[in-house]
């Protein structure tokens, strides 16, 4: 099993930064926050070439969205993700700017935030955040990158609804966090922000898995395996 950690958890301020840390932990292997590199704050080169040179795997990486606030559960909530109307063409611009920089970290998979999904089918926010999600990963699919779904808030009907709107196929995965308010416990099928482990091949928040993410946008789970899963989980959350 291969055990990683989340870059940005470690706040480094460089790769060479990264890399201490890292190796600190005792660990070979991280999810890769893109952000660094979309700002130009890093090289991507460099961050790639430091990486290979301490024997750092990318399992998988991470997109942050723009104006995103993690201040209070509100500010997320009206910040996160693809939500907000004032940031989607900046977030689509940075998309497909991300696309072409996973390739480079031979990753294959990427993770972002998709905002707080309205339970209320009838809702048209919600329509407006599907059909956003699928943009996002068509752009990935055309570049043979899987991607996957940052949720938190989501019960499991409501992630099951999502997942059958979206008509994904096996070529996307998705991570959920599904946490019980009633009981204060958290039981996780995926990550991000949070602990959680994958509902793929083991890429969350702290990462783990037998086998590496492979190349071609194909390798998601089905639709009906998630539902296993989510019907699981809400069980398990129902026992407390």
């Amino acid at each position: 099993m291969t055990i990683g950690v989340c870059s940005w958890s470690l706040r480094p301020d460089s790769p060479e930064g990264l890399t201490d840390v890292v190796s600190e932990c005792g660990l070979a292997a991280v999810q890769l926050a893109l952000s660094p590199m979309l700002d130009g704050k890093w090289s991507a080169s460099e961050t790639r070439r430091t990486l290979e040179d301490h024997g750092i795997a990318v399992l998988s990486t991470m997109l942050q969205t723009k104006g995103e606030d993690y201040s209070t559960l509100e500010s997320i909530k009206l910040t996160g993700g693809l939500r907000p109307d004032e940031h989607w063409d900046t977030n689509l611009d940075t998309v497909k700017r991300a696309a072409e920089l996973v390739h480079d970290f031979r990753a294959y998979l990427v993770t972002f935030h998709a905002g707080f999904l309205p339970h209320d089918p009838a809702d048209p926010l919600r329509r407006v955040m599907i059909d956003r999600i699928r943009q996002v990963h068509d752009i990935f699919a055309e570049a043979q990158i899987d991607t996957a779904l940052e949720t938190g808030q989501e019960s499991a009907e409501t992630l099951r609804e999502l997942l059958e709107e979206l008509n994904v196929d096996a070529r996307t995965k998705y991570l959920a966090k599904l946490r019980n308010p009633t009981d204060g416990a958290g039981h996780a099928t995926g990550g991000g922000h949070g602990d959680a482990h994958s509902a793929g091949h083991g890429e969350g928040h702290v990462e783990g898995g037998e086998h590496p993410v492979g190349h071609g946008g194909g390798l998601g789970r089905p639709l009906e395996v998630l539902e296993q899963h989510a019907e699981l989980v809400a069980t398990e959350a129902g026992h407390g």
